[in-house]
């Protein structure tokens, strides 16, 4: 009887060992294969990650930030090669949270490269933080020994998820401005869009007058907007165009998404907050600015139609 437990016991412990190599039942293709923005990092403007489940191999891809052209140039727009690595110890925890942390690396020190380190937290299903389930942070460190300065050379570069794919709308009110009555916006982060619609105050109708009663409106339909994640998990567009100095203005308008912000401030914020920036130029004043401001308290997340 002795020996057969002694058996049994040992078969358990072979078992053990030889599963402790596959990954982790909180690990699924899904959860892992992920767009990341660039919250912390001075050399990556971007990232992605895809997990093998079968080979349980989580690679990594980083966006090198491109160099700006300085306005009033032409630039040769090359767009820098990512940085691809791929980890293949990967393994995962769940805390009574439901927070599922992922931690994957790769260590080639001291002679055949750096140590490359992966965390992922996942706060899809975060039941102790509500306002943190849209989002999944990514940490990227790296190690080497640098023989120059004699010591180890350390790097860290945080990441957040993208919200794409996400269409919203909002009313907002006029917040600092005297020249528009209210304003509405849509954002579509599939197609990195934005429409913007001013509404402006209408001259006072004289007593005893016939006035028209049509709402001044001017729309924008502004592409190539750029979508980002900050550290409090406010979702920041900002979209325009520039047609000065002789075709029209400049038009810059950045759009605050609060409703993921895990921030203090002051006094509450709202649900959405939009500033519209504009410059031109006057005969008269040379160059003008202007900027208004709006908010919202309600954003309605709209279906995309197929």
């Amino acid at each position: 009887m002795k020996h057969m437990m002694f058996l049994t016991l040992s078969a358990l412990n072979m078992l053990a060992a030889s599963h402790s190599s596959f990954a982790s039942p909180f690990v699924t293709e899904s959860n892992l294969n992920i767009s990341f923005d660039a919250n912390r990092s001075l050399r990556y403007e971007s990232a992605k990650t895809f997990f093998a489940y079968g080979d349980n191999t989580l690679t990594v891809s980083l966006q090198p930030v491109t160099p700006e052209c300085p306005k009033g140039r032409a630039c040769i727009q090359i767009v820098p090669n990512p940085v691809v690595y791929e980890l293949a110890d990967v393994s995962s925890t769940k805390n009574s949270c439901g927070v599922v942390t992922t931690i994957a690396r790769d260590d080639r020190r001291p002679v055949d490269g750096p140590m490359v380190a992966v965390k992922i937290v996942d706060h899809s299903s975060n039941t102790c933080q509500p306002s943190l389930v849209n989002q999944v942070r990514m940490e990227f460190s790296t190690e080497i020994f640098s023989r120059g300065m004699k010591k180890p050379v350390r790097t860290l570069d945080k990441f957040i998820s993208m919200p794409s794919g996400a269409v919203y709308g909002a009313d907002l009110k006029p917040d600092t401005t005297e020249r528009y009555e209210s304003a509405s916006v849509t954002v579509d982060g599939r197609s990195a869009s934005v429409e913007v619609i001013l509404t402006e105050v209408r001259a006072p109708c004289a007593k005893g007058d016939v006035c028209e009663l049509l709402e001044p409106t001017i729309s924008y339909e502004l592409k190539n907007a750029r979508i980002r994640t900050n550290e409090c998990g406010v979702v920041q567009t900002i979209a325009g165009f520039d047609d000065t100095p002789v075709d029209g203005i400049e038009l810059v308008v950045t759009i605050n998404n609060n409703l993921a912000n895990t921030c203090p401030s002051f006094a509450p914020l709202p649900a959405i907050e939009m500033v519209v920036e504009q410059r031109y130029y006057s005969r008269l004043e040379r160059e003008v600015t202007t900027v208004d401001t709006f908010r919202g308290e309600n954003i309605r997340f709209i279906k995309p139609s197929k």
